[in-house]
């Protein structure tokens, strides 16, 4: 890694700050590596239009660094990148150097002149995140251990695990599937077999194409898979939030569509009892591109009037449900998190460890980000005029009344404006509406 002469200062300068967010954020992480340029002005714009798109324009509204963007000197911001090795000047004639390539948020393929910038999707930028995610793992858990953490969580009890096509059939025969385009009900369920089975054969020809893709792939269901397993786990038989609270794996149909989990909250003294909310538990860097890409996917949806929609359910009863519109969360796990589920599930065998399940804080966190979701998306919706941020209110209502029993779930969710979480989703939210705001006027 190279030297960070930024670090040093003591009274960072606005263009001192963005040079530090920069390095932090991007090339001391390893999300992108050190920069060639061509030293020409063109190659100068460059990176400096990269640097307003990936830092600048996320300040903090009202910082003190947030200066009119006309006053920032973005060349001597590039001259202190060069001078602390991060920006290797190349002589002009010389502009056959092999392209370096710089990973970011958006999903488009631009092939810049002296610099390459390749803009993934999300299924590479989720690959660097659980690359990183995955090394922290094991300096904590062997191979070995791993494995059997894993082996335990898919042998918890559940009743989505024997999906064969019969799961689904067996929804159409009670009559809970209602067919679309004059689909009889069993027609329906075998255009969404039919749908898995392309999905399925789509992801076997990506995986003989690139090998170590398949291996990419198992990493992440591994990981998903304690997550989402543990998360079922606490809440439902560790009881983190009473009887009324549950959380329930879904089946991979609705899996695809990007739901892990349903939190299923049981109004026993409503009219409608049942309330639902979609999870999608994400592992991954609060700050990375991974998860800010879910959440600007969720709020597209949002502003299209597009409600989350579960199709083949059951509770944690076994009891099927017609196909039922939710809202949608989608939590993030980092290295911290991800060992305490995998502790979860390494001791689920021991009778004694259940109190300590019960107790575990990783439910004060998952509630925590539940409640700031519902708060945050509900007014999201509210304002665009999505009838689902009704759906959020209740959510948020319901952990409200949780609150007033319990005082540890009250203090998570008092201090919860001012976690680390809410100030993110906050700015991603914000940074989707400038964007929303310009597409308009462009």
């Amino acid at each position: 890694m190279q030297e960070n002469i930024i670090s040093k200062r003591e009274d960072l300068s606005v263009e001192g700050f963005i040079l530090k967010k920069f390095v932090d954020s991007y090339i001391d992480k390893g999300i992108i590596g050190d920069l060639v340029l061509i030293d020409t002005p063109e190659d100068i714009e460059k990176i400096k239009d990269f640097i307003i798109r990936k830092v600048y324009n996320r300040l903090p509204p009202g910082s003190r660094f947030s200066d009119d963007i006309k006053k920032v000197d973005f060349n001597k911001i590039i001259k202190d990148l060069i001078s602390s090795g991060h920006i290797k000047p190349v002589p002009k004639k010389e502009k056959e150097v092999a392209p370096v390539e710089i990973y970011n948020a958006d999903s488009r393929l631009h092939v810049l002149e002296g610099i390459k910038l390749v803009e993934i999707g999300e299924e590479q930028q989720k690959t660097l995140e659980l690359n990183i995610l995955w090394d922290e793992l094991h300096k904590n858990f062997t191979n070995d251990e791993f494995e059997d953490i894993y082996k335990k969580a898919l042998s918890l009890e559940n009743n989505n695990i024997e999906e064969g096509p019969d799961y689904y059939y067996e929804f159409a025969k009670a009559g809970l599937v209602d067919g679309r385009k004059s689909r009889t009900p069993n027609e329906e369920v075998a255009n969404d077999l039919s749908d898995l089975q392309k999905i399925d054969a789509d992801i076997e020809e990506k995986n003989k194409a690139d090998p170590s893709r398949e291996i990419k792939l198992l990493k992440a269901k591994k990981m998903a898979t304690i997550t989402e397993r543990a998360l079922s786990f606490g809440c439902t038989i560790g009881n983190w939030y009473g009887d009324n609270f549950s959380m329930v794996s879904t089946c991979r149909f609705d899996d695809i569509k990007g739901v892990d989990e349903v939190l299923v909250i049981d109004k026993k003294d409503k009219k409608q009892s049942f309330l639902g909310m979609a999870v999608d538990a994400t592992c991954s860097r609060l700050e990375g591109d991974f998860f800010r890409n879910k959440i600007y996917k969720l709020l597209d949806s949002i502003i299209s009037g597009y409600k989350t929609k579960i199709k083949y359910f059951k509770d944690k009863n076994g009891k099927m449900m017609r196909e039922f519109t939710v809202p949608k969360v989608v939590l993030y796990f980092d290295t911290k998190e991800v060992k305490e589920f995998m502790e979860i599930i390494k001791n689920i065998d021991d009778p004694a460890s259940l109190e300590t399940i019960k107790d575990s804080k990783i439910k004060y966190e998952v509630i925590k980000q539940i409640y700031i979701s519902s708060k945050l998306l509900g007014d999201f919706a509210h304002e665009y005029q999505n009838s689902v941020w009704s759906s959020y209110k209740e959510v948020k209502e319901q952990i409200d009344e949780l609150a007033r029993i319990s005082p540890l779930i009250k203090e998570a969710i008092d201090t919860s404006s001012d976690c680390e979480f809410a100030k993110c989703l906050k700015q991603i939210i914000n940074d989707y509406e400038k964007l929303a705001k310009m597409k308009l006027v462009s």
